[in-house]
C-alpha cells in the first residue's frame, strides 16, 4: 500500500508531513513524500511517530503548528526565541518535549503559544503570554514550566496535569484540576511584584513545597491554624494565603498523603483502580490519567504454567520486571489460553492509550522496525503486538481458536483496528479510517532489545 495511506486524519489540512522514519529532506512534504525533520515554515506540520532531533524554530509573524501523528517525541533541542507579533499562535500538540529548553517571549496583548496533550519531560519550557489565551492542557511528567517575570496581567492556565517537578509561576496564574506531586516544588515571586494566583480542584501530596515550605504548613487568612492542622487527609478546603506580594486563592481543594498514582517510582502516574484513587470522583478527574489497569509479570496471564513463553528474558515477580538476559533481544509472549488470558474483566473500549512503564530506556527497547520501502515490512511504527479474544466464542467457550489473530499496535497509542482488521502500526492500516477496538480477554507479544534498534 502507497506510503501516502499511513497518515492520520487529524481534521487539519497539513502544509508538511514529516516522517522521521521515512522521509526525506529533499521531498516537498507530502502525504507521498514526507519530509524528515521539521521545516523551518510557517504552516501546519504533521510529524509522524518517531524520535526527532532536529531543532524546531518558531517563526514570530505567522502562525505555525505542530501535530503528532502516533508518538512523537522531540528530544534534547531548543525552540528559537521569538517575539510573537499580534494574533500570531503556535500550537503544540500530541507530542513529547523531552529534554527540551525552550525560551519563548511574547509581549503582545494578543497572540500566544497552545499546548494540547503535550508531556514535557525534563528541561526548562518557558511559556509567556500577555493575556489568557496561553492554555495549556494535558502537562505531565517531568514538567518545568516558567514565565516570563516582568508582565504584571500574565495568567498560565492549567487543566487535567500532573506535576512531579518545578512550577515557577509569575504573580497572576490560574491552575484547575491538577496534581502536585511530593516531589513538585512550586516557587511564587516574594516582592516587587503585585498579583494573585488560583488554585481550584487541585490536590497536593502533603509533603508538597511552596517556595520551600511544606504546603500544609501554611495557614489560609482568617484560620487560626495550619492547613495541615485544620484541615484532614483529603478533606476539601477554599481560602487564601498571602506570600510576598502575591495573593493565593484556594478554591476546592485538598492534601493527601496518599493520592493513588499505580507506582510513582516509575513515572506511572496512572490512577489505582483498587482501592480506587481520590483523583478518581465518579469521572471528574484531577490530573492528566485516568484510572490504569496495570498487567504485571505476577499476572497469571504471564505465568508460563499458563501457557505464557519467554525467549531471553526473565520473568521477575518479586521485583516485578521483565529482564532481558539474551543478547540483542527476547521476546515475551502472553498466555493464549483463554482461562488465564490478560483480560480487564468485561468488555472495554480501548481508546485510551495501552501504556508502557519500567522500560529501560523508555519506549525505545520495544520492537522498533523502520520502514525502508521493501516489501514484506509489516510496521513503520514502535510497537507490539496483541490478540483479542472473540468474546461471543464462535468455537465454543474457552477455546483458543477465538483469539481472532496477532495485530500490531503502536506503542503509547490507543488500541485500534482499520475496517480490513489491521492494527494501528500495521504499514497497511487505513488511518484514516481507523477505530478503538473492543476487548476484555487479549494476550500480548513484545519484543525487548538491548537498543530499540
Amino acid at each position: 500500500m502507497p506510503l501516502n495511506t499511513n497518515w492520520r486524519d487529524l481534521g487539519l489540512t497539513p502544509t508538511f508531513y514529516v516522517s522521521e522514519k521515512d522521509g526525506n529532506d529533499a521531498n516537498a512534504g507530502t502525504k507521498a513524500l514526507p519530509k524528515k525533520t521539521v521545516p523551518n515554515d510557517a504552516g501546519n506540520h504533521q510529524l509522524r511517530s518517531g524520535l526527532y532531533v532536529t531543532p524546531i524554530f518558531i517563526i514570530g509573524n505567522a502562525n505555525q503548528g505542530y501535530f503528532g501523528d502516533g508518538y512523537v517525541i522531540i528530544d534534547g533541542q531548543s525552540l528559537l526565541n521569538p517575539v510573537l507579533n499580534n494574533n500570531v499562535f503556535v500550537v503544540v500538540e500530541n507530542i513529547n518535549l523531552k529534554n527540551f529548553i525552550s525560551p519563548i517571549n511574547n509581549t503582545t496583548p494578543t497572540g500566544g503559544f497552545v499546548l494540547n496533550n503535550v508531556i514535557i519531560d525534563g528541561g526548562d519550557v518557558y511559556l509567556a503570554n500577555a493575556n489568557s489565551n496561553n492554555l495549556i492542557t494535558h502537562l505531565s511528567g517531568i514538567l518545568r514550566l516558567k514565565s516570563i517575570p516582568t508582565q504584571s496581567d500574565q495568567l498560565v492556565f492549567l487543566s487535567r496535569s500532573t506535576i512531579i517537578s518545578t512550577f515557577v509561576c509569575n504573580e497572576n496564574f490560574d491552575i484547575k484540576n491538577t496534581v502536585f506531586s511530593s516531589s513538585a516544588n512550586i516557587t511564587v515571586p516574594l516582592s516587587g511584584q503585585n498579583g494573585n494566583g488560583l488554585f481550584q480542584n487541585c490536590a497536593f501530596e502533603n509533603v508538597k513545597q511552596i517556595n520551600s515550605i511544606n504546603f500544609i504548613d501554611y495557614t489560609l487568612n482568617g484560620d487560626s491554624d495550619t492547613i495541615g492542622n485544620t484541615y484532614g487527609d483529603s478533606e476539601r478546603f477554599s481560602g487564601t494565603i498571602t506570600i510576598g506580594l502575591v495573593s493565593i486563592a484556594f478554591i476546592d481543594c485538598f492534601w493527601s498523603a496518599n493520592l493513588g498514582f499505580n507506582d510513582e517510582l516509575i513515572q506511572d502516574y496512572t490512577l489505582r483502580d483498587s482501592p480506587r484513587s481520590i483523583l478518581w470522583n465518579e469521572g471528574n478527574i484531577i490530573g492528566a490519567y485516568d484510572i490504569g489497569i496495570r498487567f504485571l509479570p505476577s499476572n497469571a496471564g504471564f505465568d508460563p504454567s499458563n501457557g505464557a513463553t519467554y525467549v531471553g528474558v526473565n520473568r521477575n515477580t518479586v521485583d516485578e520486571k521483565f529482564e532481558l538476559t539474551a543478547s540483542p533481544s527476547g521476546v515475551v509472549t502472553s498466555s493464549l489460553n483463554p482461562v488465564f488470558a490478560l483480560n480487564f474483566g468485561e468488555l472495554v473500549t480501548l481508546d485510551n492509550a495501552l501504556l508502557w512503564f519500567g522500560l529501560v530506556p523508555p519506549l525505545e527497547v520495544v520492537q522498533l522496525t523502520k520502514y525502508d520501502g521493501v516489501a514484506p515490512n509489516p510496521t513503520v511504527r514502535l510497537d507490539y503486538e496483541i490478540n483479542i479474544y472473540d468474546e461471543s466464542e464462535p468455537n465454543g467457550a474457552n477455546n483458543p481458536a477465538n483469539f481472532i489473530g496477532w495485530k500490531r499496535m503502536e506503542v503509547n497509542m490507543p488500541v485500534e483496528v482499520d475496517a480490513g482488521n489491521l492494527g494501528n502500526a500495521n504499514q497497511d492500516a487505513l488511518l484514516d479510517d481507523i477505530g478503538a477496538a473492543i476487548v476484555n480477554r487479549f494476550a500480548l507479544r513484545f519484543t525487548i532489545r538491548e537498543d530499540g534498534n
